[in-house]
């Protein structure tokens, strides 16, 4: 059993951004996420921490981590909001090598292009690593508290410019095991940046605390202490903090001691979240198998109208008869039909169609229908007596109708209704086109039909 789970996250995790991108299925890109983070067994990360400073537009994300890592300024801090582009990792020296192995195995956020750069280097306060969307951006630290802890900062997701990058921020969340939440205090009681922080963090079993950014002047009164602890509760979150920011944008260093209680919740003993991540990715792969079983049966009725629609639209023998007849043989049957009268007409004209039946069920009209783009010949073709020339005109006419039905009720069908709303793509023309087979088949048809008249 577990080594077909293993097979099925293989295959999953090769393949699975093909059910959205190309086929267009509901495949999010935090299951495929998830589907990755599962791939790391537990002994590759065992004692190591994942945590990740999440929040809105300029909450001060970086802020924290920057002084998380002891006031370096490891992140971007600018006067300016939504400066951080991409994930930072930040990696203690003694964990390098371990990192780097399995970012080379491409177990460690496979999607993203990893690119190093020397915290040390930066001088600059406005020089700070930036990151770029689908970056990964790895530096190194020598913090010894944080010596068990892979330290992300995220971008945005909350603002409208943040719009890109906040996409990736959500959907690397089955990544963490922890998640520092900075709330600026303009948000500090909105209910809906709240309420979806914990939608987010609940499906993967995050552990959370809660940082409310204070930039106010003046004391802070209990009434809205209390309304803190309850927005925290709402959250989810273990604890709430309060952090004192300077008024303004841009880097603030913490009086020591500040965020002790955030590192000491970093350092706990992670539980295992992997009952979790699988029944996440078990229900994203159901709805997939639900869309796919619902397709199919879309499909199947789809393939079983063409097959009524090509029976239906095949000429009878009858029809054939009196296409291929020469000027000479309908002037013979107008005067037979005037001097026998319509019932012995008939009569006559039955016998003949028997006579040729067999002969023109040899003739595959719906075989020579291919789903090729060429464009269609010019099928005029002059009144002839030249029986063969009947014969490939007509069947080159009716074959040329029959496919133009059978691409109405493809076009019209439900199964392609969804593909191209979901993909914009349209079935492939088809025409028909002659071959040296068909061509064949239908001149020794109307050499036996010459022979039976």
């Amino acid at each position: 059993m577990h080594d077909e789970l293993e097979q099925a996250l293989a295959s999953i995790a090769e393949q699975g951004s093909r059910l959205a991108s190309q086929y267009r299925f509901e495949w999010a890109p935090q299951l495929q996420q998830a589907v990755h983070r599962l791939r790391i067994r537990s002994k590759r990360l065992d004692g190591l921490t994942l945590c990740a400073v999440v929040g809105g537009a300029s909450s001060g994300k970086s802020t924290v981590f920057n002084n998380l890592l002891e006031g370096r300024l490891a992140s971007r801090v600018t006067a300016r909001g939504h400066a951080t582009l991409g994930l930072i990792l930040a990696v203690h020296e003694s964990k390098r090598d371990r990192v780097e192995k399995l970012l080379e195995d491409h177990l460690l956020l496979p999607d993203l292009v990893r690119c190093n750069a020397d915290v040390d280097a930066v001088t600059d306060r406005l020089a700070g690593v930036v990151g770029e969307p689908d970056v990964l951006t790895v530096i190194h630290h020598d913090v010894d508290a944080l010596a068990d802890v892979l330290l992300f900062d995220t971008p945005d997701f909350t603002s409208q410019a943040a719009c890109r990058e906040g996409d990736i921020s959500l959907a690397m969340l089955p990544w963490f095991d922890r998640l520092i939440v900075v709330i600026d205090h303009e948000r500090w009681f909105d209910r809906q940046i709240i309420t979806q922080l914990k939608q987010h963090s609940v499906r993967f079993g995050h552990d959370r605390i809660a940082l409310f950014n204070r930039t106010l002047d003046g004391e802070l009164v209990d009434a809205d202490r209390r309304l803190l602890e309850r927005q925290a509760e709402r959250l989810g979150a273990h604890e709430a903090i309060i952090l004192e920011f300077r008024r303004g944008r841009g880097f603030c260093h913490f009086p020591p001691d500040t965020l002790d209680g955030v590192t000491t919740f970093m350092r706990a003993k992670r539980s295992s979240r992997t009952v979790t991540l699988e029944t996440f990715v078990a229900q994203g792969a159901g709805r997939v198998l639900n869309q796919n079983e619902e397709r199919l049966a879309r499909l199947a009725k789809l393939e079983v109208s063409l097959a009524t629609e090509a029976s239906r639209s095949v000429p009878s023998s009858w029809d054939c008869l009196l296409a291929l007849m020469n000027s000479a043989e309908r002037e013979q049957m107008d005067i037979v039909s005037r001097v026998l009268r319509i019932k012995q007409t008939r009569r006559w004209l039955a016998d003949q169609r028997r006579r040729v039946e067999t002969v023109l069920r040899r003739v595959p009209v719906v075989g020579v229908v291919v789903g090729l783009s060429a464009a269609p010949e010019d099928s005029s073709v002059e009144e002839s007596d030249d029986r063969y020339e009947l014969a490939r005109s007509y069947f080159e006419k009716t074959a040329r109708e029959q496919t133009h039905r059978l691409r109405v009720v493809t076009v019209k069908s439900r199964f392609w209704h969804e593909i191209r709303r979901w993909t914009k793509i349209e079935p492939t023309p088809i025409h028909f086109v002659w071959d040296r087979t068909v061509r064949a088949d239908v001149d020794d048809a109307t050499a036996r039909l010459d022979r039976a008249l």
